[in-house]
């Protein structure tokens, strides 16, 4: 099954370099140093920041730098595939792999030595791009916790239609398009994540990195924009609760 149809568009009505809507809400869980809930399309993932903090695992302390520790799980009813457990299985476990080495790229591990990092995903909803969407939901729970970051990472899925990279794939575009492929992208041109299914040739490897630089470039945007407006909100409320009393 083709991901483009005969006119140039997709069975949601985008084009072959449009994202899915962007929902975003940081904030989302107080508990946390750092939370954000976000949806790209119909896949909803929720992320919390605990830390920095001690380790509880003396073993896992480092001298001169901290670790990041991913708990990934999603919820029963999430996906389209029957599922027996929330967490633990291949998918999940190679999800927290990933993330893990991907912030520790990306995190100022060296000003929170001795210390551990932990990120928590609840995915409620995983309409493709799953991996995408929890990296780009720990850069903004990141943010909101105050971890010192190099800069502010995003991720992209792409797939292939007819040769032609098609961007932020969902659940039944990720079925139909071989190859696959998922990439974190800080800056411009520096790679912290990249994630294959299946193989690709490399002429084909060219286009879609290409795509998904562009891809990354909108979701950075409207990430910036969200913690502006996160940052705009906090102020305001401050400047509330500290201002002066009027005096009559």
């Amino acid at each position: 099954m083709d991901i483009i149809g005969e006119l140039g568009y997709r069975r949601d009505g985008r084009t072959a370099d449009q994202i899915r809507n962007v929902i975003y809400r940081l904030n989302a869980f107080p508990n946390a140093e750092g939370s954000a809930y976000l949806e790209q399309g119909n896949t909803k993932v929720l992320c919390a920041v605990y830390g920095p903090r001690e380790p509880r695992q003396r073993s896992r302390q480092l001298e001169d730098r901290c670790f990041v520790n991913c708990q990934f799980s999603q919820a029963l009813f999430a996906g389209t595939e029957q599922r027996r457990r929330q967490r633990g299985d291949r998918k999940a476990n190679e999800h927290q792999r990933l993330i893990e080495k991907a912030m520790e790229s990306v995190i100022l591990t060296t000003s929170y030595a001795r210390c551990q990092v932990d990120l928590f995903f609840e995915v409620l909803s995983a309409d493709g791009s799953v991996l995408a969407t929890c990296f780009n939901a720990a850069t903004l729970a990141l943010a909101d916790a105050g971890i010192a970051m190099k800069g502010l990472p995003t991720a992209i899925t792409v797939g292939l239609s007819d040769n032609q990279p098609c961007v932020d794939l969902s659940g039944r575009e990720e079925t139909a398009s071989s190859p696959c492929i998922t990439i974190g992208i800080m800056g411009k041109e520096d790679i912290v994540l990249m994630h294959l299914q299946n193989t690709v040739h490399s002429e084909r490897l060219a286009n879609m990195l290409e795509a998904a630089e562009t891809a990354c470039t909108k979701v950075n945007g409207l990430m910036e924009t969200a913690l502006m407006l996160h940052l705009q909100s906090a102020f305001n409320r401050a400047e509330r609760r500290f201002a002066a009393p009027s005096v009559v």
